[in-house]
């Protein structure tokens, strides 16, 4: 009977963490749309390879949260 709750505490206690850890990711998202939204003014005004700058970062951010929430789900 022990060992049962302990698989099932420790089942979610995974679960509640994948599901910070997708909230943060989701927040972090939201959080940097609005930074880019704040900018949007300056966006047509910058250099070509400022603009590529940006959107490779924002590129890698996306990626690398992904990877972070697969991580967690697997």
């Amino acid at each position: 009977m022990f060992s049962k709750n302990l698989v099932l505490n420790r089942a979610d206690i995974l679960r509640e963490n994948a599901e910070a850890v997708f909230a943060a990711c989701d927040a972090a998202h939201g959080r940097w749309a609005k930074l880019l939204g704040v900018r949007a003014i300056l966006h047509p005004r910058l250099k070509l390879q400022e603009f590529l700058a940006i959107y490779s970062i924002t590129q890698e951010f996306i990626t690398a949260t992904e990877k972070v929430y697969i991580f967690i789900l697997i």
